[in-house]
């Protein structure tokens, strides 16, 4: 009798689902008739409330059970087991795939795989003993990992030189929150979050529930191309600009590193993200319009984006997978300002509660008639806030940075300040420009 029948005999002897439930045991760990039968019994239980008989399990799958010989914990260890065994030789693969390459990426992918192997086979209780052999070694090659990057960045950069070197990246089952008023930019920032993720080959989803496909789809290509967003909507790029949008277009097809991006058909509430971010494994994770997401007209706002945001963090947390969201500022803070903190976001306290890292987005005339905005970090965990001026020009889609403000007194001079950046991290990224090659 295999693992797979033994848990589902196991089950209906004993007319228990709880510790099947509390295990995480779900049907893609199971293989062939085990399978099968086992989703039988979970649509059963769904829309019945009970456990099947075995007669109607025969009856409706044709699979005949047998007696177990062991309680249902025994199956349940050996089918996680078996599960992690699995993905541990499919990370591993990976990993030495990309030794070949990158020997760095390799550490780096190397660090979060016992993250995502144990998260993909449920986490029992949650409790670890931090003094424990298994435990100390596991903090030990994090250690090492971190060390072998001699201080530097060992998460997804953003485009931002300077605030990568604070926030050493974006890393496994942090929540990073962008926010500003309405019509601020907060898409277009995660966008340019997403398109830069990729052009480091990691694998995006982005969920976009304020706007079609389309839209945010052009928006990610005239980045990517550093085409105008303007002349691409009306049709008016010339005939050279069409010829390397083209080039730009066959070379992210080549590049063989997918985009998945899903509307708000797809991703309805927080629990669709999450069965979207099992299937589709992506490195990141993007939501455009967390105070929407589940939105059905009934209940409170409130509790809706508490709700939202207390999941967001759990699902991050249980995929070691980064996720990116935008909100939104409340009528508190006035548009044109640059002032605002976490109690000026709207909807919920939770959000920032919750987040690891909330990065907010300001302009005010000055930035607006030179086509520049003010990034400030007003929360994180683990490093000092920091506030820089970068490019907002939609029409040369130039998104760089121009300088990190070090007092409010020196915001005019840098939103002022024209040519290259002053960020010595800007110029060596400048020189390591990401390109998008077919491989």
């Amino acid at each position: 009798m295999t693992p797979d029948i033994g848990l589902c005999a196991a089950l209906i002897k004993h007319g228990d689902m709880a510790p099947v439930l509390e295990s995480g045991i779900e049907p893609d760990m199971l293989f062939d008739e085990g399978r099968e039968v086992f989703e039988f019994i979970l649509a059963h239980f769904k829309k019945y409330s009970a456990l099947p008989e075995a007669k109607t399990i025969r009856v409706d799958t044709g699979v005949k059970l047998y007696k177990p010989r062991e309680e249902i914990a025994y199956y349940v260890d050996k089918i996680r087991s078996r599960h992690i065994a699995n993905n541990m030789s499919k990370e591993l693969k990976s990993v030495i795939k990309a030794l070949e390459d990158d020997p760095y990426a390799a550490l780096s992918q190397l660090t979060g795989i016992e993250h995502r192997v144990m998260a993909s086979a449920g986490n029992g209780d949650g409790v670890v003993d931090i003094t424990s052999k298994n435990q100390i070694a596991k903090r030990q090659r994090l250690y090492a990992a971190k060390r072998a990057f001699k201080g530097g960045i060992d998460g997804i950069k953003s485009p931002w030189p300077s605030l990568d070197d604070r926030t050493l990246g974006w890393h496994p089952g942090e929540v990073i929150i962008i926010v500003g008023k309405k019509g601020s930019g907060k898409s277009w920032m995660m966008n340019l979050f997403a398109m830069h993720a990729w052009q480091q080959r990691k694998k995006c989803l982005m969920v976009t529930i304020e706007m079609p496909e389309e839209q945010m789809s052009m928006r990610f290509d005239s980045m990517a191309a550093k085409v105008s967003h303007q002349d691409m909507r009306k049709g008016q790029i010339t005939e050279a600009t069409e010829k390397s949008f083209n080039k730009t277009m066959e070379d992210m097809e080549g590049a063989n590193i997918p985009v998945f991006m899903a509307d708000s058909s797809a991703v309805r509430r927080v629990e669709d993200l999450e069965r979207m971010i099992i299937a589709k494994k992506p490195d990141v994770v993007f939501l455009d319009g967390l105070y929407i997401l589940g939105w059905d007209g009934k209940g409170s706002m409130w509790d809706r984006v508490t709700r939202n945001m207390t999941a967001l963090k759990m699902i991050a947390l249980r995929t070691a997978t980064p996720i990116i969201a935008t909100t939104q500022f409340s009528r508190k803070q006035k548009r044109g300002s640059l002032d605002g903190d976490d109690d000026d976001i709207s909807y919920s306290d939770a959000i920032g509660q919750f987040a690891d890292i909330i990065i907010a987005l300001f302009s005010d005339e000055a930035m607006e008639r030179t086509n520049r905005r003010l990034i400030r970090t007003i929360k994180s965990r683990e490093f000092e806030p920091i506030e820089l001026i970068v490019n907002w020009d939609m029409e040369k889609a130039d998104f760089s940075e121009v300088g990190v403000v070090q007092d409010k007194s020196d915001r005019k001079a840098i939103v002022s300040r024209t040519g290259a950046t002053d960020s010595a991290g800007e110029l060596e990224r400048e020189e390591q420009e990401l390109e998008i090659v077919p491989f």
